[in-house]
């Protein structure tokens, strides 16, 4: 289980000492049911999401970069899109050349409070942003959701990106219709999709049913306090989907997705293969390592 660097929750800690951190937690919560188009939060607003909301952000941001990283795939300059408190930089190489978009004030407050600086962040919205480099990833993480214009937003990202192109979007029904919507438009900037499956176009999950995967994350007290949660974790879903540009790159992903049905002697797993779902039954002692919901289904020959 992944956990924000223990300065980030020392400095978070410090933020949010001085208000009832739950009062807020509640109060941006009914702000988003009632208004998420582009929600304007109020600085203990944003305490209350980098306290709330980031170790889930985070934990999700690590899983897929790790399985980004695993295809022994990389990149060496990123643009963040609605960058928030600067999540996915705490999970990024300091070796990665970091830039990023943010319009709201009380989230680049925090930034700085996080980071030392937001001398790399850009104040203004997606649409206005104006590109000052090439930037070989593109990040656009739980952010789609929250812009009224999706599509227009969708083709800017994929504009924006020399090569590859990282959604994330809540693990819902309608977070994974805007990641059918991205897969709809790809191929006009040849683009094709290489994780979490090989399928761009006529993806076999597109009615009554969407795509989406889990990670389990530690709970520290706080943390637990404004959720009113009883449990010492929580799991996250989460629906993601990476895309490679002018790639020649092809990956026969066989992803599991569903949590695998384990049974005595066997397991039974969902699997994503070439555009089509199988349901693959597996002998226990064909396994070579557990396989959880996400990852690849590898078996023994």
């Amino acid at each position: 289980m992944d956990s924000l660097p223990s300065h980030i929750q020392s400095k978070l800690q410090e933020m949010f000492a001085q208000f009832d951190l739950k009062e807020q937690y509640a109060n941006l919560s009914n702000l988003y049911k009632t208004n998420k188009a582009n929600p304007r939060l109020t600085e203990q607003m944003g305490i209350a999401y980098a306290r709330g909301r980031m170790p889930a952000t985070f934990s999700v941001i690590k899983n897929v970069l790790q399985k980004f990283y695993e295809k022994g795939l990389h990149f060496d300059s990123v643009l963040d899109i609605g960058a928030g408190p600067g999540t996915l930089k705490l999970a990024l190489s300091e070796e990665v050349q970091y830039s990023a978009i943010e319009q709201s004030e009380s989230m680049l407050k925090i930034f700085q409070t996080l980071h030392g600086n937001k001398n790399n962040v850009a104040k203004t919205s997606l649409q206005k942003f104006i590109k000052q480099q090439n930037y070989d990833a593109v990040f656009a993480s739980y952010v789609i959701n929250e812009i009224e214009n999706k599509e227009s937003c969708i083709k800017k990202i994929f504009e924006l990106s020399s090569k590859y192109i990282f959604i994330i979007e809540p693990g819902t029904p309608v977070g994974f219709q805007n990641i059918l919507l991205a897969k709809k438009i790809a191929p006009k900037y040849n683009a094709k999709v290489i994780m979490p499956c090989s399928v761009t176009e006529n993806c076999p999950i597109n009615s009554g049913d969407w795509c989406h995967f889990s990670v389990r994350l530690p709970r520290i007290f706080e943390h637990q306090l404004i959720k009113s949660g009883k449990l010492s974790y929580e799991d996250e879903k989460f629906c993601f989907v990476i895309f490679a540009k002018d790639s020649a790159d092809e990956f026969v992903n066989s992803t599991v997705v569903k949590k695998p049905i384990k049974k005595k002697g066997h397991v039974i797993f969902d699997v994503c293969k070439q555009g089509k779902i199988e349901r693959i039954v597996v002998p226990t002692k064909k396994l070579e390592k557990e396989i959880s919901w996400g990852d690849t289904l590898e078996i023994k020959q």
